[in-house]
């Protein structure tokens, strides 16, 4: 599948792992694993993270794109250290800019979560000829982006933005009475480009693993298989990324296998 992707935080490195992202190791094991299931990477990009590792992150990146045939990035940051209108989301722009630029039209989408914005002033600037950049519905947790009425207030002022549906956080909310499935569709059906796919809930065997994204395929939960249908009926142009967890070590190979299986029957 030409448009299917899996993100870098999906892999799971070793039990003891609190965080899935702000590792390099992960981001050099993920290129490997994409170019041996044929299938491209979500890279995951936390501002401050990035900032302080900008040269060891570009190098990476630039020893691995003949790995892969595109790139998506998943952009994050802390509640104390939001995108804003200040010098340090300025400085951060202009450097992931400049990586864009070098890369070139490999990149095809930016995400981010709306929680993480005080200002578009800079990171609009991220949208480019060449690559979407939308926003992710959230999960119940979130300060901000988790209902319809906010997500459809920052489409109305930011006519840039497109959409990043979320299959783990929509059911999430859902089971909480917040939104439906059918609900988000229809409203934002025309701005929908990226859709992350896995399923709300700990669905694997080891008590070890702690996680409420779990890979499709060890559910089989209908609803969700329908939802991805729909999308990929409707939606011919748009991005699937793999969001479930990957276990570690030997069982990860199959663990991938099994969800790509299981997506391309999907």
């Amino acid at each position: 599948m030409k448009n299917l992707f899996l993100r870098d935080a999906s892999i799971l490195l070793n039990m003891n792992e609190v965080s899935y992202s702000n590792n390099l190791n992960r981001l050099k094991k993920t290129f490997l694993i994409c170019e041996n299931n044929k299938i491209n990477i979500q890279i995951t990009i936390g501002k401050e993270f990035y900032l302080n590792n900008k040269a060891d992150f570009d190098k990476i990146i630039s020893n691995n794109l003949k790995k892969v045939k595109t790139i998506t990035i998943h952009l994050t940051t802390s509640y104390d250290n939001l995108f804003s209108n200040d010098e340090d989301t300025k400085f951060f722009t202009l450097k992931l800019l400049e990586l864009i630029k070098k890369v070139g039209r490999k990149i095809v989408g930016i995400c981010i979560h709306p929680d993480h914005i005080n200002s578009w002033k800079y990171l609009r600037n991220l949208n480019t000829k060449n690559n979407y950049l939308a926003i992710e519905v959230t999960d119940k947790k979130a300060k901000y982006g988790n209902k319809i009425s906010q997500i459809q207030s920052i489409l109305k002022n930011n006519k840039f933005l497109k959409v990043v549906i979320d299959t783990s956080h929509i059911k999430e909310l859902a089971e909480d009475g917040v939104m439906t499935f059918d609900k988000f569709y229809k409203e934002f059906k025309n701005y929908i480009v990226e859709a992350q796919i896995s399923d709300f809930g700990n669905f694997y065997k080891l008590k070890k693993i702690k996680t409420s994204h779990s890979l499709l395929h060890l559910n089989k939960d209908k609803i969700l298989k329908n939802q991805i249908k729909l999308l990929k009926k409707n939606k011919k142009k748009i991005n699937f990324v793999i969001e479930g967890l990957i276990p570690f070590e030997k069982k990860s190979s199959s663990y991938l296998k099994k969800e790509i299986k299981y997506i391309k029957k999907v």
